[in-house]
């Protein structure tokens, strides 16, 4: 009993010494984590848009070099249609993102076509690039990026369209076309689907519960803000915002402050569960290092006990061998009346 005392007394002091400590640091982490996380978060998300506005730059910027080269190209070597059909099939292999690239040629270009003829190559469900032609008819375009690039021979994006043939939106890259005299003929694009960007930004975000959403400078949306973003109110909204360089085009991220305060309460427990796990762990270290502390004193003072019972026993013995030395009958003199003898014994260390 005394052993297990020693022991179970020896580890309630150590366990409660290490709880004050680890509560004390739980705490301090625990407010860190109350005051900072949400920053933290915000840290992260920044990064990631900023990632994201340099990837989607990198990519838009090859789109725009390839449909430059086959623009240029077609400019200096305008011949037949197998011509034409060899330049666009390796200028669509040239670009992932690039759905369908087209050349659009004036009246001029082709007089035995009734009308602006275009030659587009795209890939078809199976992934083959099929070739196709359309006979656009008295005018080249009706939307004003295409009159502007026809017209003023400025390459530009354009604002987004109904795909020919698959019927998915899709916005493309304008590069004006110029015949070997110098006069314009023509359009030749890039098309990009909507919905490729729109996969692409979703692989490339945080969390799947941040939004994000691209607009031109003349805030025309490319890629929309998921509904569950719109009905929330300014107050419940973090925003983010960044600019794509080269284009000026506007990414933004908008997430729910409310799932951010749920990472925060969510790592705030983990934290807990992870300091009660420690603190078990510890405790029994805790048991097993005062056990083996405690066992040398537990078994001196065993020893001592030990010994001091067999010391008792041999006192109890040497006090009954005394008492065995003195008279048992009183008076000793029974016939002697005037003479009256007593006697009292007390051992000796008792």
């Amino acid at each position: 009993p005394a052993r297990h005392a020693l022991q179970i007394q020896m580890t309630a002091y150590v366990t409660i010494a290490v709880l004050l400590a680890s509560s004390i640091i739980l705490s301090i982490i625990a407010c860190w984590v109350r005051n900072d996380y949400e920053e933290l978060i915000q840290e992260r998300i920044s990064d990631d848009l900023t990632a994201i506005t340099r990837i989607m730059e990198q990519r838009l910027l090859r789109v725009e070099s390839s449909t430059n080269t086959m623009a240029a190209l077609t400019c200096n070597s305008l011949g037949s249609e197998a011509e034409i059909d060899s330049l666009l099939y390796r200028s669509l292999k040239a670009t992932d993102d690039v759905a369908g690239v087209s050349m659009i040629f004036d009246r001029e270009s082709y007089p035995q076509v009734d009308g602006f003829y275009e030659r587009y190559a795209y890939y078809d469900d199976d992934g083959i690039i099929q070739l196709e032609s359309y006979i656009n008819g008295d005018t080249l375009v009706t939307d004003a990026d295409w009159k502007q690039c026809y017209i003023n021979g400025k390459t530009r994006w354009s604002d987004i369209s109904e795909d020919y043939l698959s019927g998915y939106d899709e916005i493309c890259f304008l590069v004006p076309l110029y015949g070997k005299d110098g006069n314009r003929i023509g359009i030749a694009y890039s098309a990009v689907l909507t919905s490729h960007l729109t996969s692409f930004v979703t692989r490339h975000k945080l969390h799947k519960d941040i939004d994000i959403s691209i607009f031109k400078t003349d805030s025309t949306m490319i890629i929309a803000p998921d509904d569950y973003i719109l009905k929330l109110s300014g107050e419940d909204l973090l925003v983010q915002e960044s600019v794509i360089p080269h284009l000026g085009w506007r990414v933004v991220l908008s997430a729910d402050k409310s799932i951010i305060r749920r990472h925060v309460t969510r790592a705030t427990l983990v934290m807990i569960l992870l300091f009660f796990l420690m603190f078990v762990v510890i405790s029994l270290a805790i048991r097993i290092i005062v056990r083996d502390i405690a066992k040398p004193f537990i078994e001196k003072q065993q020893q001592t006990e030990k010994e001091k019972a067999v010391m008792e026993n041999e006192m109890q013995l040497a006090a009954g061998a005394q008492k065995e030395l003195i008279p048992h009958v009183f008076p000793p003199l029974p016939d002697r009346k005037e003479i009256e003898l007593s006697a009292c014994l007390h051992p000796a260390c008792q």
